[in-house]
């Protein structure tokens, strides 16, 4: 009987059924490419499938395109691959025998492009239900990211994130760098969030954690703690951020609330945190000219005034995107997992 309705939802799947639900925009792939393969991962799968068609337009001729499924109890026919001189489209069938296609992060397995390429620069998702039923259909938005061949490939301790997740790298990569620690020796828990005073606190550690220079009166860094008459009055002395505190806001990073406060176990909004890279890199003499525009996005009204240009900054150098191909939720907070992401970027494409 499984093996009957593997072959139905199959038949389904390669006889191109057409979808009528609508596209789900909580769905994105992630796609990790080293050593000339793509692993791909679906994350925000929050409903029961039980077959998919995954299709993915590749920049570059890869004729002999193969995909290896990374499931169990999963039927895989041979990917459909359709090539030219500039484009290569690779359709992907996972129909599962028993147990629904489901978890909030789904790693689908490994293509093989065969020849030069580069990453997936779009991606079409199809998935049916159990009684053959389109359940979501359209475009979804994609993460690629490209991995140096000669990079030493450490494996963190954590347990909570493994290789294959989609924020595995960016979170070796600042626990490496000293700018992010665990929450504990096994666990980095990616999915809590983050507040005000962390965040600062992560930058101080990315310029060096400065400190003023004995009797420096020139010296912009001022202790928040002191008499200066500049200080937050919910900043305690010894707090760990205190000092990064006071070297952020002295530097013109960031700023308080009118009522004298910097309110450091606020959770961060993702604006708030585009606005303290922001003028970070602005400090750095950074190139800060690029600009996106955000009107694309159905939410743009909600963007408070003084994000507006760093948010549109962000976007345009790949720091921050939309959680969904037209939401970018400036109002919303950041994860761990997602500041490691932003941050790694933060590294790579702007200082």
């Amino acid at each position: 009987m499984k093996r009957l309705l593997s072959g139905l939802l199959a038949l389904c799947l390669l006889c191109a059924l057409p979808a009528t639900a609508a596209a789900r925009n909580d769905l994105t792939l992630f796609c990790r490419e080293r050593d000339g393969e793509v692993r791909l991962t679906l994350e925000g799968l929050d409903r029961q499938a039980y077959a998919l068609q995954l299709e993915l337009a590749l920049e570059g001729e890869c004729p002999n395109a193969r995909f290896a499924s990374a499931l169990r109890d999963v039927y895989s026919p041979d990917c459909r691959v359709e090539a030219d001189r500039d484009e290569t489209v690779v359709t992907i069938y996972l129909v599962a025998e028993d147990e629904p296609l489901s978890g909030r992060s789904l790693d689908l397995g490994t293509l093989t492009p065969g020849s030069a390429f580069h990453l997936p620069a779009r991606a079409e998702l199809l998935l049916l239900d159990r009684s053959l039923k389109p359940i979501s259909e359209g475009r979804i938005p994609l993460e690629a990211e490209r991995e140096e061949p000669d990079r030493v490939q450490s494996t963190l301790s954590f347990q909570d994130v493994r290789p294959g997740d989609w924020c595995y790298d960016a979170v070796r990569d600042v626990f490496e760098a000293g700018l992010m620690n665990g929450t504990s020796a096994d666990t980095f828990t990616p999915n809590a969030p983050t507040t005000r005073g962390q965040i600062v606190a992560i930058l101080y550690r990315l310029e060096g954690s400065p400190v003023p220079a004995p009797g420096d009166a020139d010296s912009p860094f001022i202790l928040v703690g002191g008499e200066s008459g500049t200080s937050f009055r919910d900043v305690a002395p010894g707090a760990y951020y205190e000092a990064a505190v006071s070297w952020a806001s002295s530097s013109g990073i960031v700023n308080g609330y009118s009522d004298g406060t910097f309110r450091p176990n606020n959770l961060i909004t993702r604006e708030q945190l585009a606005a303290f890279l922001y003028r970070y890199a602005s400090r750095k003499g950074r190139d800060m000219s690029g600009r996106t525009e955000l009107s694309a996005f159905a939410d743009a009204g909600q963007v408070a005034s003084y994000a507006v240009e760093p948010l549109s900054w962000a976007v345009s150098a790949g720091l921050v995107n939309g959680v969904t191909a037209d939401t970018l939720a400036p109002g919303g907070n950041a994860s761990r997992a997602q500041v490691a992401v932003i941050l790694s970027r933060f590294r790579q494409n702007v200082l």
